[in-house]
């Protein structure tokens, strides 16, 4: 009998330039959710709607890693770690770039997202999109292997 986590879609190596592109998702993800922000700010406030915002970011985030996983298997949940490394700190310099030279955004105002004392929750969202592509594929091995095998005799 074949070990059925070895029978789930997995590769030996991360294919990099997808999991790269994947990321121009993740930046789709928090454009549309900044979008929704907008339309739920005025009843919530300003914090409240930063906090609901970050919460939303990690939901939608969730099927959108799974989704790049299912197509590019990841060789283990470390590799997926290393992917959401990458993820995360491309998020951070975008995030730095684009709201200093884009919004004008002041060094302060970028940094004060991160003010988890102020219920700021970016950090943790920084976190997620880190953690997210390691996780899918966990989550993944964990299903499949729940699943009784498919007999073809």
């Amino acid at each position: 009998m074949q070990n059925q986590i070895g029978t789930i879609n997995q590769t030996n190596s991360v294919d990099w330039a997808a999991w790269a592109k994947a990321w121009g998702g993740v930046v789709v993800i928090a454009f549309l959710n900044g979008i929704l922000h907008r339309t739920y700010e005025g009843a919530l406030g300003e914090r409240r709607a930063h906090q609901l915002s970050s919460v939303v970011l990690l939901a939608l985030l969730a099927p959108w890693a799974i989704r790049t996983e299912r197509r590019h298997p990841l060789p283990s949940v470390p590799a997926g770690l290393q992917v959401g490394v990458l993820w995360s700190s491309a998020s951070v310099a975008f995030e730095f770039l684009f709201g200093h030279c884009v919004n004008k955004d002041t060094w302060s105002e970028l940094f004060h997202a991160y003010n988890l004392l102020d219920g700021r929750l970016w950090l943790l969202d920084v976190l997620g999109i880190a953690a997210a592509p390691g996780l899918a594929r966990a989550w993944l091995i964990r299903d499949h292997s729940r699943r009784p095998e498919m007999s073809t005799s």
